[in-house]
Parts: C-alpha cells; structure tokens; sequence
C-alpha cells in the first residue's frame, strides 16, 4: 500500500526542515499549476516524470494524455491539466512492459466532453444533435440546480456583453467586471443572436428561474425549454 499526500503551497521553501524529512521518506513530484494554454509545459512536465518511472512515451502519446486529464473550467476560463491523474497513470504505466495507445486509454480515460460553458455556445450555433449529446453526458455527472445556475449566468453575460455592441473587449471586460477570457469567448456569440431574441430568452430565463422555485419543475427540464428555445429561435 502507499499513501498520496497532496501539499499546495503559494511558495515551496526546499530549505525547510518539513521539505527534508518529506524528501527524505517520500517520492516528492512538483507540479506548478498548469492550465489548458501551457500544454507544451505540461508535456514537458510529464515526460520528465515517465523518464524518471522508465516510462518512454511518444510525443503523440504524450499530447493524447495531457488532453485527456484536462479539467474544463465551467465559468469558461480553458480549463486545468489534472498532473495527479497524470501522475498516478505513469504509475500504472510504469508496471508494465510495453505501453500502447490501448493501454494509455484503460489507465487514462479520456477526459469529459463538454462543460457547461460549451452548452451554450452550442445552443447559440444552432446545434441540436450535439446540443443533445453534451446535456445527456452532463446529466451524468452535474448537480442540476447548478448547472442551471451557472447556464442563467452565462446567459446573462451574454445579454450584458451585447448591450454594449462594437465596444472593445478590453472596455467591456473592465466595465461588467467579467474575466477577459470569458468576453473574448462570449464576444462572438452575441453576433448571431438579434437583439429582439436575446430580450425573448432572457425574459424566458427568467421566469424558468422562478418556476423551478414556485412551482417544483425539475431543474434538467428548466435548462433543456431554455437551450432548445435558444438553439430553435
């Protein structure tokens, strides 16, 4: 049996009598945070780790596993590269005596599909069959009353962002207070729907928000009437 001791420090002191002991007693692997645009470090992180379990792995194979363990971020921001997962397949890698495509897959399962940002942006673009397919796959794995407050507030982003037509993204970011990376992803959405639809639906939002607290109506059918109404106006 081992144990995985997880430690997350704003700043690693390597000098400190805790870091010796643990280096000591302990396999210590560093893993800055990286997010979705820092996956050419992210490959580089992983490849140091197999060399060092005497995993050799493919610059194909390694891209395929740094995709596969990332985490989208549900407020739109890219997402995070999950390295303990990553850490724990090497692991499991480093057991055996050939590594295959096949089995990076059945230690590494690819990552989710879709987040709850992508519901929108596919509701937007008028894509139904993968609108369908993204609900049903979050469906399994998303708390509802959730997922229907994060799909109101990325709706009402999306109002807010339009009211303010050709202005910058950089202004608009500094004025509602929004992340740039989200404006500069929900900037182009707002293009494809009129004015007059964006008014319909987020009066429609509004009141599937106070139906399913008045009236009971289950929160995946509030948040598929809204999506569909988006994707079919």
């Amino acid at each position: 049996d081992e144990t995985t001791l997880v430690l997350v420090e704003p700043g690693l002191d390597k000098r400190t009598k805790t870091y010796k002991a643990l280096h000591k007693a302990a396999t210590i692997i560093t893993a800055d945070p990286l997010t979705d645009r820092q996956r050419p470090a992210a490959e580089r992180w992983l490849r140091q780790l197999a060399s060092r379990r005497g995993v050799s792995l493919s610059p194909a194979q390694l891209r395929s596993m740094v995709e596969r363990a990332l985490v989208p971020d549900e407020k739109g921001y890219g997402g995070t590269i999950d390295q303990l997962q990553l850490a724990h397949a090497i692991d499991a890698l480093a057991q055996l005596e050939t590594v295959t495509d096949d089995v990076i897959a059945t230690v590494l399962p690819p990552a989710r599909e879709f987040s709850v940002f992508d519901v929108v942006t596919l509701a937007v673009e008028r894509r139904g069959p993968a609108l369908r397919a993204a609900l049903d796959e979050l469906r399994l794995s998303h708390d509802p009353y959730q997922t229907a407050a994060l799909i109101w507030a990325q709706w009402t982003q999306l109002a807010a962002i339009a009211c303010y037509g050709e202005a910058g993204e950089a202004e608009i970011a500094r004025e509602l207070s929004l992340h740039p990376y989200v404006v500069k992803k929900t900037k182009p959405l707002t293009t494809q729907v009129a004015p007059a639809d964006i008014r319909t639906l987020t009066q429609r939002a509004a009141q599937l928000d106070a139906d399913m607290k008045t009236t009971g109506i289950p929160p995946w059918d509030a948040v598929e009437s809204f999506l569909f109404a988006v994707a079919g106006r």
